[in-house]
């Protein structure tokens, strides 16, 4: 596993999948990308529907070929119900972009 890899997974928990499941009601689409900072201290996590990010044009080029198409359709193996694109900020200054792929684990959990 590289190092970046590593870094994001350590960003991904419970609390970015209950994110995305309340962006996914607030915005009633699933196609979204989570935003996670690194380091923040409230844990806010920002959600936007992926078509409207692409649609701003201050939208930096890395991220707009990135995200062109939905987490989903990334890999044929994306299919669970809870498919995103994360972007993480690290307090470093380095960032990533990468396909999320969660499985509700049992009726009622959240992945």
């Amino acid at each position: 596993m590289s190092d970046i890899e590593a870094r994001v997974r350590s960003l991904v928990g419970e609390d970015v999948i209950q994110a995305f499941w309340k962006a996914c009601d607030h915005f009633d689409s699933r196609d979204l990308v989570i935003f996670v900072v690194e380091g923040d201290v409230d844990k806010s996590l920002n959600a936007v529907p992926r078509e409207k990010l692409l649609a701003d044009p201050a939208l930096p080029e890395f991220l707009r070929e990135k995200i062109v198409k939905p987490a989903s359709a990334v890999n044929f193996e994306m299919t669970a119900d809870c498919t995103f694109w994360l972007v993480a900020l690290f307090a470093d200054g380095e960032a990533a972009s990468v396909a999320i792929n969660a499985r509700r684990l049992t009726p009622g959990g959240n992945a």
